[in-house]
Formats: structure tokens, C-alpha cells, sequence
């Protein structure tokens, strides 16, 4: 058993390849990741790509199995995985002396589950952070191996604390890597009351209008780009909202929607679906 293998795929798990190679230069056994070429968010190329220019194999799979079957014959110490999004099995995680550990991006263990900061806008947050795991047969339980947090402020939409997250989860990585590499860093159980929380489908953008302007509007600016929008039918029209702000009242000839609390939801950048 020798190295480290990374389970990962598109931008963020491409930035892990790089700076795992660059701080722990030959460390790095080999990367596995998915066929997902018809993705837009792929970065398959990109990781084939890197792969020769560093000189380490990449594995191209496309079933959960082949990428089962390529740890097992690694064997490695430890194993990461970064925007990876199959479940790994028992035998798995048990052949890797290490652990396999993967990021997850909330403050374990709150907001355990699918789609942690959208849930975090959706109720308001102030504060999320980024969690380096072990991972284990059950959702996003795993030992604690590093943690960060970030502030999260109020006019913020999710494409701006996604890319905090990412930041957050390199830093984590520059400042643990050789830690965890050498074994001097141990795990520690999570501490503190779990919150589970669903994954989101596009579905679950409905707008409700019956809310206070500050909930609608953080549910708004949790579903922008680049996630599918929250949205409202407006006829047999389905009316996508990307951004809007919150005013006293619907100014005259604007596109503004009455919330509960008598104030308005000001429509700034929308986008209209055909026919519902």
C-alpha cells in the first residue's frame, strides 16, 4: 500500500489534482474520475489533459463499479474525493488504511445532506465553512479531519459563496495536506447537534409569495446561476428570477412581486420558459 489516489471530477476536483501534485509532488498515485463529457460543468478534458503534462494516470470511468475496481488494485494509503457523487461501498473504504475523505461544504454536523449552502441561504445564514471528512456508510457522518468557516453576507447570491467554499476547501488543503500525508494529523468525531438536509430538484424552486420579502428573497439568491432559479408561473409563463432586491413597495413599471409582509420582490434579471 503507497500514495494517494483521488476520486474527483469537474473544476473543483481539477484544482485538487493540481495542488495535491504541487505540494506533495509524486504522493499522488493516480486519479480516477468520471465520464461525464456531456456535462457543460465538465472538466474531463482538462483532467486527461493535466494527467500528461504531470505524469500521473488518470482513469476515465463511467460506472461506479470500474471506479470500485481501480481503488482495489491501487491500494492506496488514502483516498480523496472531491465532486465525486457515487456512494463507495464497505470494502471499499476499508481496504484504504488512511481513510477516504471528502468535502463537504457546510460546518458538520450541520447541514448534513444534499445541497448544503443553498439550504444555508434558504434559511439565512450568516456563516457557513467547508468540512474535510472521512467518509462511512452513513450520510456525511464521518470523523473530522479539517474545518473552516466563512461569513456569508446578506446581499450575497450562491454563485459568489460557491466560490468562497472552493477557496475555503483549497486552503484547508494547503494548510492539512502534509499533515495528513505523513499520518501526523488524526481525525476527531464531529461534535455538536447534526441538521440533515434534503437535495434540492429543480422543482423545489417554486417561489411561495405568501412569505416575508427576506425569506423570498433568500430563496431566490440561493437558486441563481448557476443552479436552475427559483421560479413563478405568471400565466402560462414560467417566470425564472436571477436576481431582484427588496423594496417598500412595487415602484411604478417595474416587474415586482407583493410578499407577504407588504413589501415587494423588484425583479432586476429574469428569464422567461416557454410555455409551461
Amino acid at each position: 500500500m503507497s500514495g494517494a489516489l483521488l476520486l474527483a471530477s469537474k473544476a473543483l476536483g481539477l484544482r485538487w489534482f493540481r495542488e495535491i501534485e504541487r505540494l506533495a509532488p509524486g504522493e499522488l498515485r493516480g486519479v480516477v474520475t468520471l465520464d461525464d463529457r456531456h456535462d457543460v460543468r465538465s472538466a474531463l478534458q482538462d483532467f486527461e489533459r493535466l494527467g500528461k503534462e504531470l505524469g500521473v494516470p488518470v482513469h476515465v470511468v463511467a460506472e461506479r463499479n470500474d471506479a470500485d475496481r481501480i481503488l482495489l488494485e491501487y491500494a492506496p494509503r488514502i483516498a480523496f474525493c472531491v465532486s465525486w457523487y457515487w456512494f463507495v461501498g464497505r470494502q471499499v473504504r476499508e481496504s484504504v488504511p488512511l481513510g477516504m475523505l471528502g468535502v463537504h461544504f457546510s460546518l458538520l454536523p450541520r447541514y448534513r445532506g444534499g445541497s448544503p449552502l443553498v439550504w444555508a441561504l434558504i434559511n439565512g445564514e450568516r456563516e457557513a465553512g467547508v468540512s474535510l471528512f472521512t467518509l462511512t456508510g452513513r450520510m456525511d457522518e464521518g470523523e473530522i479531519w479539517a474545518q473552516r468557516a466563512f461569513p456569508i453576507a446578506d446581499h450575497e447570491y450562491i454563485a459568489e459563496v460557491l466560490q468562497r467554499a472552493e477557496e475555503t476547501s483549497i486552503g484547508i488543503l494547503h494548510d492539512a495536506c502534509h499533515d495528513i500525508l505523513s499520518g501526523r494529523l488524526k481525525p476527531r468525531p464531529q461534535v455538536g447537534v447534526p441538521s440533515v438536509f434534503p437535495m434540492r430538484k429543480p422543482e423545489d424552486g417554486r417561489i411561495d409569495w405568501n412569505r416575508p420579502s427576506r425569506e423570498v428573497f433568500n430563496f431566490i439568491r440561493a437558486q441563481s446561476h448557476p443552479y436552475p432559479g427559483a421560479f413563478a408561473d405568471v400565466g402560462d409563463k414560467r417566470l425564472r428570477i436571477w436576481r431582484c432586491h427588496i423594496a417598500e413597495a412595487a415602484p411604478d413599471g417595474a416587474l415586482a412581486f407583493v410578499c407577504s409582509d407588504g413589501k415587494a420582490i423588484v425583479v432586476e434579471e429574469s428569464e422567461t420558459d416557454a410555455s409551461i
